[in-house]
């Protein structure tokens, strides 16, 4: 009707005076036609409080279900607090019975704080619990997930929200970690297959390795990939969480699927200081990926000669057997590296043969300018 249109133009218009003049004029709050939408509907979605308040004190239905929506939940699915509150007040029924739940429209639109009001007025539910549950750690809500944990001791975080909790590792969250672990949630459990201590290593939060390695977490446990927490440490050259780990016993000599190790990926990186802290544990310089590489492969074909000089100290070498070898040996001159070929350093290798078509080791060294290791091939005394 003309009154029910004007009303409605009001509260688009935010004009309460006028919307409050006209609904009194209203001979009735029902709907003109079945499982049609009330003016009390339209003024709940709104958020419009004071005309909630006027159509409930004329006997406006808040139960009323139209098009599968009572006023209750369309002022949930729109976050209207305070018409969450009106209704209630009413003694509107909050529990599931309706077509769409309250509490499940303001879950779907993201609406926890309504969520909670209309949850904590319903029968209890466990597994919509864990849903609101999901929502708070997902928007780093502590407070509203300490009230839920408070009420649902059993309730099993790391089963109804891993993806909400992946997230809060990823930001750093360091309030939702200590509740989840506080509930009795192991450390050692995981997103897709990746640990928890992977994922805050990835984020670079020192703080929250340090709180799963206390509370248990297998500091070796690898992602599907084969890939550890401290190898993703020494690949972002993050020298405080591999301090951490190395601590924890962190295994540096860990190969992934490839055969990759943490050296291997501090090398590639260019992290050297990274890489002084994994020798100093124990790194092994022997191993090589499934490619055949080396760290000191990978160093020579970043021509990085600090970290050159660390692996060599450390007991790297060349070998003839490599099947990269020559390309390394050609590497090495380049970088004026006479250190890599002399003595046993390069086991089993003939300067005479060629390592680069048919170009000899000295006549590479002397093309590319590589004045020492030049002087000091050609000054072999070949038998």
């Amino acid at each position: 009707n003309k009154a029910a249109q004007k009303i409605l133009a009001d509260l688009n218009l935010r004009s309460p005076e006028a919307a409050l003049i006209s609904a009194q004029r209203l001979s009735s709050l029902k709907p003109e036609a079945p499982k049609a939408l009330t003016i009390l509907h339209s003024a709940a979605a709104a958020g419009r409080v004071d005309l909630v308040n006027y159509f409930l004190s004329r006997g406006g239905d808040p139960d009323l279900d139209s098009k599968q929506s009572t006023p209750l939940r369309l002022a949930a699915a729109n976050g209207r607090n305070d018409v969450i509150k009106a209704i209630l007040a009413a003694k509107s029924s909050a529990a599931p019975g309706t077509a769409i739940q309250p509490v499940a429209a303001a879950l779907d639109l993201g609406h926890l704080d309504a969520a909670m009001l209309l949850f904590n007025a319903s029968v209890a539910d466990q597994a919509m619990a864990g849903r609101i549950a999901a929502l708070a750690i997902q928007q780093d809500r502590s407070d509203v997930l300490a009230e839920l944990l408070a009420k649902y001791r059993d309730l099993d975080l790391a089963s109804v929200s891993p993806f909400a909790i992946g997230q809060a590792l990823l930001r750093r969250d360091h309030e939702i970690l200590d509740l989840i672990l506080a509930s009795g949630v192991k450390a050692d459990r995981k997103v897709e297959g990746i640990p928890w201590l992977v994922l805050s290593t990835y984020a670079g939060d020192v703080s929250n390795v340090g709180t799963l390695l206390h509370a248990g977490a297998a500091v070796d446990a690898p992602d599907p990939q084969g890939i550890t927490a401290l190898m993703l440490a020494a690949q972002g050259g993050r020298r405080d969480v591999l301090r951490v780990l190395l601590a924890a016993g962190a295994d540096p000599n860990h190969q992934d699927g490839h055969g990759t190790t943490s050296l291997h990926l501090a090398t590639a990186a260019g992290q050297l200081e990274t890489v002084a802290e994994l020798l100093a544990h124990g790194a092994r310089v022997d191993l090589r990926d499934e490619t055949g590489r080396s760290a000191l492969d990978l160093t020579l074909i970043m021509q990085s000669r600090p970290a050159i000089s660390m692996l060599v100290a450390a007991g790297a070498k060349l070998s003839s057997g490599d099947p990269s070898f020559g390309a390394m040996v050609i590497q090495a001159i380049i970088l004026d590296q006479a250190d890599l070929l002399r003595g046993d350093s390069a086991s089993g290798w003939n300067p005479e043969l060629p390592v680069f078509e048919s170009l000899t080791a000295s006549e590479v060294a002397e093309a590319s300018g590589a004045k020492a290791t030049a002087d000091w091939l050609n000054s072999l005394s070949l038998p």
